[in-house]
């Protein structure tokens, strides 16, 4: 069965309890989509406590998820045990998750284990508008503002646009931004990003695999901060690595403090999936990490099979505390 064409407009959800809660679903399958809903104006609530690997969902939509727009709502998501999960808004395309939009909606994931994004969006998304939301997100270790992934089905022109994120966790990989696998053509811009973190944390992450390149993005007049507190771990402003190619980073302003590696901006290629051909231009960035013999610090980043890459009319400043 589809569920397109609906209107679900100023509610108030609350959801306690269980395996796997979900303020909102609406279900598509292979052959009939889940088109042209609005979700507006909603107060939602999901409190699990359920056991661990139980999912928790503000909004979530699955399968062939197209034209729908997500508007205006207030979602705060708790996953209270350690191994539940937490999503504020999840898109799983499955066959597609097309020209949907996501505006100004106010999320807050507030968690105990790991893999809680804000808005997450998988598998063939295209053409999907996200802005003006303002998200936070904690846990331990998979924490992102705003997430967007593909597998062999291209994740193409998506447009991430003056959102405001604050990310943090105590364990690794927390990300304000992360495009992962096969993401192109995608416009990043005009986004304040907050990471703090015990470990190893991004303000915006841009990642491939070998046969999956993330190449053709722009990233623009984002201010990113990164802020460490503890000695371990790194903290990058600007990610991205392995078939990473031919995009454009300009004009933004990144700020890294504290931590064992704190770096600007890094391009990093693997082994038949270089980063090659990046373009990085008048961005400011500013690094004060930990002077001790084992920190690494740095304002610009570019090692392990990247080539041809353009960096210029970009101001760093480096200062040890």
């Amino acid at each position: 069965m589809a569920s397109s064409n609906n209107n679900i407009t100023d509610n108030i959800i609350n959801i306690f309890g269980g395996t796997t809660g979900q303020g909102i679903q609406l279900l598509g399958t292979a052959t009939a989509t889940s088109d042209n809903n609005l979700v507006l104006n909603n107060n939602i609530l999901v409190n699990g406590s359920g056991a661990a690997s139980s999912t928790n969902l503000g909004i979530y939509l699955v399968t062939n998820s197209s034209n729908n727009h997500i508007l205006n709502n207030n979602i705060t998501t708790r996953a209270q045990n350690a191994g539940t999960l937490g999503y504020g808004i999840y898109f799983n395309g499955v066959n597609a998750a097309n020209d949907n939009v996501i505006d100004n909606n106010n999320i807050t994931i507030i968690a105990t284990g790991t893999t809680n994004p804000g808005i997450n969006i998988i598998t063939k998304a295209t053409r999907n508008n996200i802005t003006n939301n303002y998200i936070t997100t904690s846990g331990t270790t998979l924490n992102h503002g705003i997430a967007i992934s593909a597998t062999a089905l291209a994740s193409m022109n998506n447009l991430i646009y003056n959102n405001s994120v604050i990310t943090s966790g105590t364990g690794a990989t927390n990300n304000g931004i992360y495009v992962l696998v096969n993401v192109s053509y995608s416009n990043i811009s005009f986004n304040t990003i907050v990471a703090n973190g015990t470990t190893t944390s991004a303000g915006i992450r841009l990642e491939g695999i070998i046969g999956g390149p993330s190449s053709n993005n722009t990233i623009y007049l984002n201010n990113i901060l990164i802020y460490r507190t503890a000695a371990a771990g790194a903290g990058y402003g600007i990610y991205t690595a392995t078939n990473a190619n031919n995009n454009l980073i300009y004009n933004n302003d990144v700020n890294v403090y504290g931590g064992s590696a704190s770096l600007g901006i890094t391009i990093v290629g693997v082994a038949n999936g270089p980063s090659n051909n990046n373009r990085i231009s008048s961005n400011n960035i500013f690094i004060n990490g930990s002077n001790t013999a084992s920190t690494t610090n740095y304002g610009l980043y570019i090692t392990n099979n990247a080539h041809n890459n353009t960096v210029n009319t970009t101001n760093i400043t480096k200062l040890w505390s």
